[in-house]
């Protein structure tokens, strides 16, 4: 796993069965150099019984191999805890992870928080996260993902505060690059994973993309509506670095982005 050799201390690797409870112990460490992976815990149908897991010091760019997208290169440490309880019955979990330093390629973003808390009346998995640079809050968004709907199975609010564009680059394609700005506005997300329904307002300052046909770099700024089938903008103001400035306007249609 990534440049370290995974190591299991077997001293601590303990699972067992315990016939009175009609339960399974087990206490288990892995490490990679100074990260930690720590699962202990009784599992049985005891709902009071929850193994708890913990994060240490976990640098993400392990799983880079397993991703194997050579655009999109993770950097950052993660550390966290969560549990897990009534395996047998109800299943009832929550987790609470903090993602430090995190960067996409050379593109820092922050730090991101994540916390998560499965309802089991609803099916759901409500989840809050955010993503801060410097102790501003770029980025805030919470919802729910239903489990057992087969429609309609997702619901999010995102908010955006001069969130750093940087990082879309990432995802560009090839004829567009460089983009950069700054994007602030409110977001819905609805739908489903393969039909997603964004709907919301973004104003852009300091924006800028490169068109690599033309070999030239256009600045951009104003608001956009993005809705569930297009994306529009009118009299956004567009300059070239020799100086001409000029307005455009214009709809992108898409068919689940």
């Amino acid at each position: 796993i990534h440049s370290d050799q995974l190591a299991l201390d077997y001293r601590k690797a303990v699972s067992q069965y315990l016939k009175d409870k009609d339960a399974y112990e087990s206490d288990l460490k892995s490490f990679v150099g100074t990260e930690a992976l720590h699962k202990a815990g009784i599992i049985s149908e005891d709902r009071n019984d929850k193994p708890d897991i913990a994060l240490n010091n976990f640098n993400i760019e392990n799983l880079n191999p397993l991703i194997n997208d050579s655009l999109a290169i993770l950097h950052g440490t993660i550390n966290g805890n969560g549990f897990v309880a009534d395996l047998y019955h109800d299943v009832f979990f929550a987790t609470d992870i903090m993602l430090d330093s995190f960067r996409l390629n050379d593109d820092y973003l922050g730090n991101f928080k994540l916390v998560n808390l499965w309802d089991n009346e609803e099916k759901r998995i409500h989840t809050t996260g955010e993503l801060s640079r410097k102790e501003l809050r770029s980025l805030e968004f919470s919802g729910d993902y239903y489990t057992k709907r087969e429609e309609n199975n997702i619901d999010y609010i995102i908010e955006l505060k001069e969130t750093n564009l940087q990082f879309l680059n990432a995802f560009l394609p090839s004829d567009v690059s460089k983009l950069r700005g700054l994007a602030s506005g409110k977001l819905t997300l609805k739908g489903t994973p393969d039909k997603p329904l964004m709907k919301g307002k973004l104003n852009f300052e300091h924006g800028a993309i490169k068109v690599n046909m033309l070999n030239t770099e256009y600045f951009f700024g104003g608001k956009v509506i993005i809705a569930e089938d297009m994306i529009a903008f009118d009299s956004i103001p567009l300059a070239v670095l020799k100086g001409y400035l000029g307005w455009a306007l214009g709809t992108f249609f898409h068919i689940n982005f």
